[in-house]
């Protein structure tokens, strides 16, 4: 929106909530006393609906405000950063609805990660935006309007079809560059891209764009970077800007970083005078620890050299995202809520004891209706909760999404109503509230249906559970701990000697893991241990020591896996990949180079999933190989299985990858080798997983170094060489079925001592190795660490009601009369559009059996 155009609408939109709100008598309860904060379960809100519905602009008010004034509140948009033409009805509609309300919530949800570019950025300056790595201008460029065509240094960095639908073209930045070769953000234009020719070495621009005009800059003496984006989410919305949050983010003439001038901007929007000024607070969508946006590096300092936020080891981006939080705290005080969201665990944002809580969009994560990460969601909310600053306020946006058939289609799947309740357990086992995306069956008298659960069904009675009774509690820790002699042995010897990576210590009565000379980045604890039994929990009470250089609330992440023995892919160490370009000896991974080499999980190829590691040669520069390596030591008769793949652009495009792997026996202790066999080389184009398998007989008994290699095709063509490795695990050569790749949980560890769960529910009985890893090598501090060989069958009592959920893979009664001794249950009567043969109203008997993966919400009779 033009300024001046805001300006005005800004004027008449303030009178007329002056006006409206001199009519009020109610007075807006304080955020701590808002009862979907502080009141009784379930907590439940309106997410987004709400706002959509406002922005469509079909419905008047007064519907509007009937159909969401059902539950404790409402979330949503109603400024332009993100999805056009919201403000300023949207503000209309919400600001309206809180003077009517007072005790509910009224909450923005604002984009913490970009905006777009047409909303507000007057005050940015060129260098206070994120750009990808860019490039010398190479030919005169006149101050002209219209089109130009401009000759670069590098062509290959910009591009066309790109954004969530792939019909996009990047944003440049143009800028002059100082006498040291540097981008001067100071004399900058920004444009758009229309097209590359890159033969010709040019890209050809629009000129002037968003609220720039066309300057004039001199061959060799100009730069020229694409702005690092997201979105556009929604078909009718534009790119967005990543704000440069770093640190070490160009300052503009007044000396102010892009997070000065947005603290600015949201402490005025919510200041007394302020246009969102009755609102409870807003919570920051997507807010990164670590960007991601997109492949291409990044250039956080503005040098023309990537980065990706970290400067000397240190992730400046992320310290500066908590340094934002921390002015923003300071400006909006404790009277406004201020949270984000946290779904993203390691790679999201860290604002431990700044912000109020988080947003799981998804639980326990938007893709895993299936629960495998239960636990991870679990210990997060867990933590935050722990973690927060008052008042703490956390909820679970209930929602799931999987690929359309087009670019950037997204779809609600096929979810069985008993997932649905397994995820409102978990919002009430966590002291969590629950809003929702997901909606069930609609009702005929209302815009959007309720679940049965938030308001007792057929009752429709908010906070009809009460108030919990205690903590929640679970079934895994009354089954015997399988880690005990282990763990008790360990106290007497400390960790094995052969482990040279981490020492363990029994002192002060705990268990201190530290960094060893020969350390990684993190830190890795690895215990052998054999299970009985098809499903394993882990229990763990530690803390964690804070990183040197950064904040000292900043929690660290800690991974927790069951590998089985054979498997090969779990947890690739950086310091075993590298790079080799032609010409040149090889060196370690530099994501500058173009290359890729990362774990993505399952990977679907011509209709076969493997659980995949995703390579691309580098290209940048110099064309050459990505390789990584292992250590084995196979047994008689083993063989080493894998699969290679080919993305689905590689056909037609590509000349192909070579794939090669290499063996080289170690001859000593320092793991040295000479001899190099090659075991496997095949050139590969078709998208489709290849299985191999090669016998290691010859290598029986010996400890052999593994080295695979992803090379670019036959042309040095590296374009869509997106290739895979798959399923690599060494075992029997017959038969030929590999190992269930292993699930990881995760968990937050800060300085205050936390007690966190992890449970792994599809495994086979035998050995395997428990890795436990923390982010960073400062010292850990480990209380206890068991295993339980049983479900992680959890529950709660409440005033008025009981909550059951099972995510394991199998029934699990559980005894009523040991839970809540003398007191009767009840089904809820649920609404005949949802489930009501489980929410039948039937009395329940002294116990009451769970199927697998479902949850169960019980009223006192």
């Amino acid at each position: 929106m033009k300024p001046k155009r805001l300006l005005a609408v800004l004027v008449i939109l303030f009178g007329w909530l002056g006006k409206f709100a001199a009519g009020q008598e109610g007075r807006p309860a304080t955020q701590a006393g808002l009862p979907v904060i502080s009141g009784e379960y379930p907590r439940v809100f309106f997410f987004r609906q709400s706002e959509g519905l406002a922005r469509q602009g079909r419905i008047p008010f007064d519907q509007w405000e009937k159909a969401f004034s059902r539950l404790m509140g409402i979330e949503g948009k109603v400024l332009d950063e993100e999805v056009p033409k919201t403000f300023p009805r949207n503000v209309e509609f919400f600001t309206k609805f809180k003077l009517r309300h007072p005790e509910q919530l009224v909450l923005l949800h604002f984009n913490g990660n970009a905006r777009d570019p047409r909303f507000s950025i007057e005050r940015y300056h060129a260098g206070h935006w994120l750009y990808h790595v860019g490039c010398k201008i190479l030919s005169d460029v006149p101050a002209e309007e219209g089109t130009t065509e401009i000759r670069v240094e590098n062509p290959n960095l910009f591009l066309t079809g790109i954004g969530r639908y792939r019909d996009r073209s990047d944003d440049i930045g143009l800028c002059e560059l100082d006498q040291s070769g540097r981008p001067n953000w100071n004399f900058s234009e920004q444009v758009q891209l229309l097209a590359v020719d890159r033969q010709k070495k040019t890209i050809l621009v629009r000129r002037g764009c968003y609220g720039t005009v066309p300057r004039r800059f001199s061959a060799g003496r100009a730069y020229a970077a694409p702005h690092a984006t997201e979105g556009p989410w929604g078909r009718n919305s534009n790119l967005l800007w990543y704000y440069n949050y770093a640190t070490c983010c160009p300052r503009d003439l007044q000396g102010r970083t892009c997070a000065d001038i947005l603290v600015d901007e949201l402490a005025q929007w919510f200041g007394p005078d302020g246009l969102l000024r009755h609102f409870d607070g807003l919570e920051f969508d997507v807010l990164a620890h670590r960007p991601a946006a997109g492949h291409r590096p990044l250039d956080c300092n503005a040098d023309g050299q990537p980065d990706n936020g970290v400067i000397d080891g240190i992730n400046v981006y992320g310290i500066g995202v908590i340094r934002f939080l921390e002015a923003l705290r300071a400006r909006l005080g404790n009277n406004k809520l201020i949270l984000a969201d946290g779904q993203q665990d390691a790679r999201g944002q860290r604002g431990f004891g700044i912000l109020n809580g988080i947003e799981s969009e998804g639980f326990p994560t938007l893709r895993d209706w299936q629960m495998q990460q239960w636990s991870t969601g679990i210990n997060r909310h867990n933590f935050w909760n722990q973690n927060s600053h008052p008042p703490v306020f956390s909820y679970i946006n209930h929602k799931y999404v999987e690929p359309g058939t087009q670019p950037g289609e997204q779809r609600t799947p096929e979810v069985p109503f008993s997932i649905h309740r397994l995820v409102f357990a978990a919002a009430v086992m966590t002291d969590t509230a629950i809003c929702y995306s997901f909606v069930p069956p609609r009702e005929q008298d209302s815009l959007i249906a309720v679940w049965d659960e938030f308001w007792a069904g057929e009752e429709r009675r908010l906070g009809w559970l009460g108030r919990p009774l205690g903590p929640t509690e679970t079934l895994a820790t009354q089954a015997p701990d399988l880690l005990a002699p282990t763990m008790q042995k360990l106290k007497q010897t400390g960790l094995q000697a052969e482990n040279l990576e981490v020492n363990l210590h029994w002192e002060n009565g705990q268990f201190t893991l530290r960094a060893s000379g020969q350390s990684g980045p993190d830190l890795t604890l690895e215990i052998p241990v054999e299970l009985p039994s098809h499903e394993a929990y882990v229990e763990l009470v530690a803390s964690a020591d804070p990183l040197p250089s950064y904040p000292p609330q900043m929690a660290r992440y800690a991974t927790c896996t069951l590998v089985p023995y054979g498997w090969l892919m779990h947890k690739i160490s950086p310091k075993h990949v590298w790079i080799r370009r032609r010409g040149e000896l090889r060196q370690p991974f530099d994501p500058s180079t173009g290359a890729i080499f990362r774990a993505v999980g399952p990977v679907d190829l011509a209709g076969k999933t493997c659980t995949a590691i995703q390579v691309h040669p580098p290209y940048i520069g110099k064309v050459g190989s990505v390789e990584w390596e292992c250590v084995v030591k196979p047994d008689r008769n083993e063989a080493l299985h894998f699969a290679t793949g080919m993305g689905e652009r590689a056909p037609g495009k590509s000349d192909g990858v070579l794939f090669r792997v290499e063996a080289v026996v170690l001859q000593d202790e320092n793991n040295r080798g000479e001899k190099v066999d090659v075991l496997f080389e095949q050139m590969q184009v078709e998208s489709r997983w290849q299985e191999h398998v090669l016998p290691l007989t010859r290598y029986e008994g010996q400890k052999i170094l593994l080295r695979f290699i992803a090379d670019a095709g036959p042309r040095d063509n590296a374009i869509t060489d997106h290739a895979y490795w798959g399923n690599i695990w060494v075992g029997p050569e017959k038969p030929r079925i590999p190992p269930r790749p292993p699930v990881e949980q995760g968990t937050w560890l800060g300085t205050r001592s936390f007690t966190a769960g992890f449970f792994f529910a599809d495994l086979s009985p035998g050995k395997y190795r428990l890795f436990l890893q923390i982010e960073g090598d400062a010292p850990v501090h480990i209380q206890k660490l068991a295993l339980h060989p049983a479900p992680d069958a959890r529950y709660r009592v409440f005033e008025r009601g009981l909550v059951l959920a099972n995510p394991s893979l199998h029934e699990v009664t559980f005894d009523l009369e040991k839970i809540a001794p003398g007191r009767k249950f009840r089904r809820l009567r649920g609404t005949a559009n949802q489930d009501p043969v489980t929410n039948n109203g039937a009395e329940v008997g002294g116990t009451v059996v769970i199927p697998p993966k479902d949850g169960l919400f019980l009223i006192e009779r």
